[in-house]
């Protein structure tokens, strides 16, 4: 082997060494989007598709997925396929001809822990609380993924009692490292996300995420326990107007507990 060919063979290993070590760091991204459609409430599984595949995330969590009966497979499981990611959803609700809740996409290897039915108003859309168990090439995590009950709900506390409810479990079953997403419907300065951010890191800063088209508020969140186990390298609300009526956001993680 000529010697220009040895010096790039040894180039190249050392560039593949320093890639090792910073590989400890990966993607997570929350989104909802609005059952498969546009801002506009047009259906465009494609887009929605391409919206994710532009977030590059390693592990997703979504909300507002819906899957009617004459689809097979569902878009969810359209999306993981052509985006190389495993699929996880969990249901919230059931009509005649459709099913509607909360999904993950993931690239890493996921185990169902639990699916938490949320306390809630009086005759309110269920909610609940996916929890998987997540075995990466840094370590075990465990990875929650939920959607609070809409600003509209009459009893203004419970957004915040159900995160709680959610916070408590993971506490009572030492469910850590936890990383968190959602639509929370929940506002930074709410005493919701004021109970988050006691014992949890919030990714990100204040930037708004909906609406979409002229984002006024932030109420899409991603946030890690203990606030030790990741380093927060970079955030991002994803510049996304019309693919649906939130904008995606993501966060690059360095996991600090890697084994």
């Amino acid at each position: 082997m000529k010697k220009s060919h040895w010096a790039i063979l040894i180039l190249s290993l050392l560039m593949l060494s320093y890639a090792g070590a910073e590989d400890n760091t990966f993607t997570v991204a929350s989104y909802n989007i609005r059952s498969f459609s546009t801002i506009n409430r047009q259906k465009d599984v494609g887009g929605t598709i391409r919206a994710l595949g532009r977030l590059q995330s390693d592990i997703c969590g979504v909300q507002e997925v819906r899957k009617y009966d004459n689809e097979n497979p569902s878009p969810l499981e359209v999306a993981g396929r052509q985006l190389a990611m495993d699929v996880r959803f969990c249901r919230t609700l059931r009509r005649s001809n459709f099913e509607y809740g909360i999904g993950t996409l993931s690239k890493f290897k996921t185990e169902p822990v639990a699916e938490l039915k949320l306390p809630n108003a009086a005759k309110q859309e269920p909610r609940k609380a996916m929890v998987l168990k997540v075995n990466s090439p840094y370590g075990i995590f465990y990875f929650v993924n939920t959607h609070l009950a809409p600003i509209r709900t009459p009893n203004a506390d419970i957004r915040e009692i159900q995160l709680k409810y959610i916070l408590d479990y993971l506490e009572k079953n030492k469910l850590y490292p936890a990383i968190l997403t959602g639509d929370l419907n929940a506002t930074p300065d709410s005493d919701a996300i004021k109970l988050l951010g006691q014992k949890w890191r919030i990714t990100g800063d204040n930037t708004p995420t909906f609406p979409a088209s002229k984002p006024k508020k932030r109420i899409d969140f991603i946030a890690f326990s203990p606030k030790d186990a990741f380093e927060a390298v970079a955030y991002e609300v994803g510049n996304e107007p019309v693919a649906s009526d939130h904008r995606p956001i993501k966060v690059k993680l360095r996991f600090t507990k890697s084994k």
